[in-house]
């Protein structure tokens, strides 16, 4: 079995945020796989071992998304990043990965 990502992700959410300001065309394989690994991490950062999983999560839109993922990348090698809404990200992330194949 592979193993959620236990440190962030940067390419993937640099591609990710690139693709939403429209500054960047990656393929939907790219796209798609650069996703995967931030819901991969957004879910190791939200995923408890022994109490129910689901609570209520906002809704983002793909802007505030954005930067919620540029506030990932300016606080990197901080504790602090743990403390992002990972739950979102992990919602908002699962949506655009299915919206791929749709």
């Amino acid at each position: 079995m592979i193993k959620f990502p236990d440190s962030l992700p940067m390419d993937s959410i640099l591609l990710v945020i690139n693709k939403i300001k429209g500054t960047n065309e990656p393929s939907n394989k790219e796209f798609a796989e650069a996703i995967w690994n931030i819901v991969g991490y957004a879910a190791n950062q939200t995923i408890p071992e022994d109490k129910t999983i689901i609570g209520e999560v906002q809704d983002l839109n793909l802007e505030d998304f954005a930067a919620i993922l540029e506030q990932a990348i300016t606080m990197k090698d901080s504790p602090e990043v743990t403390k992002l809404p990972w739950a979102n990200i992990l919602k908002i992330g699962l949506k655009l990965l299915i919206s791929i194949f749709l």
